[in-house]
């Protein structure tokens, strides 16, 4: 199967890149339009506000619709998709709320004090939450170009709507409105296509279902994303805020990596909640991975090639230690492409992908404190390597001894460990500058 043919892996895989893309295209048009600083930070916060207080639930209630619907017979399907709205709905509304009641304590806590677009952020936040379901109702329904297509025209339609006015007043209260306005349409988007592929019928045992398999997922997420603040807690603990700035710099991930990473991941999670069809689905899972390995692999030693010479050019000589922290990050592959959460979640085990999550932290936060006593802020970074591999393990353990799935049945071993070699090895040689 060629990389670019458009099925619903393909899709979601493009969906994520096209997303990425228009926020990117946004950044760099408002820095060319010449908006300041803090205008552009503002825009940036609207967007921040939303993923901490929103994406680690949306994650975990649309990883758990998309198993059970592939695991739910035919006329049940669309109370499903109805019903997972609903849930979306309650949380969105209930985030509202809690977050205009709750301005002042969360001000203080993610730092935005004095933020004039806060309540715009809560209101982009709900509609961009209720908006999230649209592409996974395509897949659901194996529609994969009408996931492109959508992604290309809401996407370019943001675009559109955020950089216009910046053409007619240089003020990015306009640009947060286009945002609303774009947002609002993916709403408006969503509920045709509620009109088209769903019962509007509450079901009692589909909602609990939802809401109950969803709530482990959403606290690992949640416990998942809180990792990165401990990092730089820890980091801010042990130095000044120079170095804490050279850490910051460093510490992100090739975004292609998690993209095509995540779209996978999300694609296969109904085939592999049908028991009829989970042989065919490991298969393809490993098919698939395989693939994203000849891809991906490549790509992050090329960037650990790259990384010394090219970061004191693109930011300046202060920032040269900045290298070493995204080399260590371009590592996180080895543990990105291999998907046993995919198989733990696709069969519904989210309990214990919350515990892998909890031990994850508890096992960052230790290593962490020993690591950079002895390796400085690199420690840090590399904590967090390590602990992303081990939750891997654990899951792939857990699929074995308990789920009797063994790695070999959807990891493509063979290449995942010589890939692995090879990248350690032109680590190694970056870093000790063996070559």
């Amino acid at each position: 199967m060629s990389l670019f043919k458009v099925n619903n892996t393909r899709a979601l895989q493009y969906f994520q890149v096209i997303r990425f893309l228009g926020m990117f295209t946004i950044g760099i048009a408002m820095v060319k339009l010449s908006l300041s600083n803090k205008q552009i930070g503002y825009y940036e916060l609207v967007l921040f506000i939303s993923s901490v207080l929103s994406m680690f639930w949306i994650t975990g209630i649309i990883q758990t619709l998309l198993p059970l619907f592939g695991a739910s017979a035919s006329n049940e399907k669309p109370r499903f998709i109805f019903n997972a709205f609903l849930v979306v709905l309650g949380y969105a509304i209930v985030t509202f709320l809690l977050g205009l009641f709750f301005r002042v304590p969360l001000s203080n806590l993610l730092g935005f004090k004095n933020f004039p677009f806060y309540t715009l952020a809560l209101v982009y936040l709900a509609l961009n939450s209720i908006a999230s379901l649209v592409e996974y109702i395509y897949l659901l329904h194996n529609e994969a170009k009408k996931i492109v297509v959508y992604g290309a025209a809401v996407f370019g339609f943001q675009i559109l709507c955020v950089i216009a006015p910046l053409f007619v007043r240089l003020d990015v209260y306009y640009s947060v409105a286009g945002l609303l306005l774009a947002t609002f349409v993916r709403v408006a988007w969503l509920l045709a296509l509620l009109f088209r592929y769903s019962t509007f019928k509450f079901d009692k045992a589909i909602f609990k279902k939802l809401f109950s398999s969803s709530l482990p997922l959403s606290l690992k997420y949640l416990v998942s994303s809180s990792g990165v603040y401990i990092d730089q807690a820890i980091v801010t603990g042990f130095f000044d805020s120079s170095t804490f700035a050279v850490y910051r710099f460093g510490a992100r991930e090739i975004p292609l990596v998690t993209l095509l990473t995540v779209g996978l991941s999300n694609s296969l999670m109904p085939e592999i909640g049908n028991p009829s069809a989970l042989k065919v689905s490991l298969e393809k899972l490993k098919v698939e991975s395989r693939k994203l390995m000849h891809l991906l692999f490549p790509i992050s030693m090329i960037a650990i090639l790259l990384s010394k010479p090219l970061f004191p050019l693109i930011f300046s000589s202060d920032f040269a230690d900045s290298a070493k922290i995204f080399a260590i990050y371009s590592l996180l592959i080895v543990s990105r492409s291999i998907f046993p959460q995919t198989v733990t979640m696709g069969l519904n085990r989210t309990k214990v992908i919350l515990l892998a999550s909890i031990v994850e932290m508890l096992l960052n936060i230790l290593l962490s404190l020993f690591l950079i006593r002895y390796w400085g802020i690199e420690g840090v970074a590399m904590a967090t390597v390590i602990v992303y591999l081990a939750e891997k393990v654990f899951l792939a353990a857990y699929n074995k001894f308990y789920l009797k799935i063994s790695p070999s049945e959807y990891i493509a071993l063979k290449p995942y460990f010589i890939y692995s070699l090879l990248i350690l090895t032109v680590y190694t040689c970056v870093r000790f500058a063996l070559f």
